[in-house]
C-alpha cells in the first residue's frame, strides 16, 4: 500500500500570493493521488481556492498573517504574530507533515526554520542547495546537486567542507548515490587558481579518504554533469544560479521572436516547433526546477521561489514531495 506524503505548505507568502499559490496547490492535488497537504494561511482563501472535490485531501490551518518580503531575520524571530510560515515550520517540526514548502523570504525563513526545527548533529551552518540538470550526453549524472545557494555569503573552508559532507549524506539518503563526485566552483580549474579560502578547501578535500574530490570547476561546467556536487560559497553560488536561469528565459525568448520574424522561419518553425518545446519545456524551463532545499536541518525544508506563479510553486510542491518519498 502506497503511504501518504504529508507535505505544510505556507500559502500566503510570495510575490502573487495565496491566489496563485492555491491554483499550484490544486494542480498538485490533482495530480497527486498520495499526498496530503496541510494549508496554512487564510481560511476563506483556502476554502475558496481549493475545489471542493479535493478538499478531503487537505488540513487547514487559520492565520491571517504573513512573512513580509523585506522582513529582517531578526525582527522575524521577534514576531509575536503566528504566521502561515510559522505554523507551517510547527507541523514539521512536530512530525504532523514530512516536509514544508514556503515562497517567504529566505534571511526570515532560513532563521525561523533553525529556530523551530534547529540543525543536525554535527552540523555547524546550514546550506541551501538545489538540484541543476545536467545537459550533455557526457554526464555522469542526470542532476547535480550545486550549493550554496545564499545562506551562507561568506564561508571558510571548513564550512565549504562541511557542505560536501552535508550534500554526500543527503545523496546517499535520497539519491541512493553512495560515493559522489564533488567539485568546488571556482574561476579555473587549474590547482593554483582561486583564493586562499579555496586553496584551502582544495588542500582538505585532496587528503579527505570519504570524498572523491575532483578538483575545481569552473562556471562553464555547471550544467555538463562533471560532478554529483558543486560547493561554493552562498554568494557566488546565487550569482550562479540566476545568471543560469536568466540565460535560458533570455536564450528562449529570443529563439521565440526569431522563429516568427519572417515567412520562412515560420515555416520552419511548424517542423521544429513541438521539438523545441519539449525540449525546453523538460530541460530548461525553470520554472521545472523550482524548490530549492534547505540543507542541514533537522528536517526537509523546500523554497520556493518568492516570484513564483502557480505552475513554479505546484513544482516546489512537486519538489517536496520527491524528497519526502525517497527520504521514507
Amino acid at each position: 500500500m502506497t503511504s501518504t506524503v504529508h507535505i505544510a505548505v505556507d500559502c500566503m507568502s510570495g510575490d502573487y500570493g495565496s491566489h496563485s499559490n492555491l491554483q499550484g496547490i490544486t494542480a498538485v492535488l490533482q495530480q497527486t493521488p498520495d499526498v496530503h497537504l496541510h494549508l496554512c494561511g487564510s481560511k476563506t482563501d483556502i476554502l475558496s481556492g481549493v475545489p471542493s472535490s479535493l478538499t478531503h485531501r487537505i488540513t487547514v490551518y487559520s492565520t491571517d498573517h504573513v512573512i513580509l518580503p523585506d522582513l529582517k531575520p531578526s525582527s522575524a524571530l521577534r514576531m509575536k504574530d503566528i504566521t502561515s510560515l510559522h505554523k507551517a515550520l510547527e507541523l514539521v517540526a512536530d512530525k504532523t507533515a514530512n516536509i514544508i514548502v514556503s515562497s517567504a523570504n529566505t534571511g526570515a525563513y532560513m532563521a525561523l526554520s533553525l529556530k523551530k526545527i534547529g540543525l543536525s548533529q554535527n552540523v555547524k551552518r546550514p546550506a541551501i542547495g538545489k538540484m541543476i540538470p545536467c545537459l550533455y550526453e557526457s554526464s555522469i549524472c542526470k542532476h547535480t546537486l550545486l550549493l550554496d545557494l545564499g545562506a551562507n555569503v561568506n564561508c571558510t573552508s571548513e564550512t565549504l567542507v562541511s557542505f560536501a559532507n552535508i550534500a554526500k549524506d543527503y545523496l546517499a539518503q535520497t539519491q541512493q548515490v553512495m560515493n559522489p563526485k564533488v567539485g568546488i566552483l571556482n574561476i579555473g580549474s587549474e590547482a593554483g587558481k582561486g583564493t586562499e579560502i579555496l586553496q584551502k578547501t582544495f588542500s582538505v578535500l585532496s587528503q579527505h579518504t570519504d570524498i572523491d574530490f575532483i578538483g575545481f570547476l569552473e562556471g562553464d561546467d555547471l550544467l555538463c554533469g562533471k560532478a554529483h556536487i558543486i560547493i561554493c560559497d552562498g554568494f557566488h553560488g546565487n550569482i550562479a544560479l540566476k545568471t543560469m536561469e536568466g540565460t535560458i528565459k533570455a536564450f528562449y525568448n529570443l529563439l521565440k521572436t526569431n522563429m516568427y520574424h519572417s515567412l520562412r522561419s515560420k515555416i520552419g518553425a511548424l517542423f521544429l516547433g513541438p521539438q523545441l518545446r519539449n525540449t525546453f519545456g523538460e530541460l530548461y524551463n525553470p520554472k521545472k526546477y523550482n524548490g530549492a532545499l534547505f540543507m542541514g536541518l533537522n528536517s526537509n525544508v523546500i523554497k520556493s521561489h518568492g516570484s513564483a506563479d502557480a505552475e513554479s510553486f505546484a513544482y516546489a510542491i512537486k519538489t517536496a514531495y520527491q524528497i519526502a518519498k525517497s527520504s521514507d
